[in-house]
């Protein structure tokens, strides 16, 4: 029951590093089009633009490790629940 609990647990505080991250995502895809707009008005620079890039594709990455770190620990709920686990 104590492994459960934990796995439960985990698989709560990977819920919300998942919801927050998704967030994160969003404010930066709408910085990194903001400064693409100013780019393309000649206010900022490519350098600017690019460095936005970078940040939301890393947030990007960051939403998908989220992910499988929500179904490992959703799999590994299933597990304890019912004992030995085989493929």
């Amino acid at each position: 029951m104590n492994e459960i609990d934990s796995n439960y647990k985990a698989y709560q505080l990977a819920q919300k590093s998942y919801q927050n991250l998704n967030q994160k995502y969003r404010y930066d895809r709408n910085i990194s089009n903001t400064y693409r707009l100013q780019y393309n008005a000649g206010i900022t620079g490519m350098k600017d633009w690019l460095a936005a890039l970078a940040t939301e594709q890393n947030s990007e990455l960051s939403i998908l490790q989220a992910k499988y770190d929500l179904l490992r620990y959703e799999n590994a709920i299933y597990q304890s629940m019912a004992g030995k686990y085989q493929r």
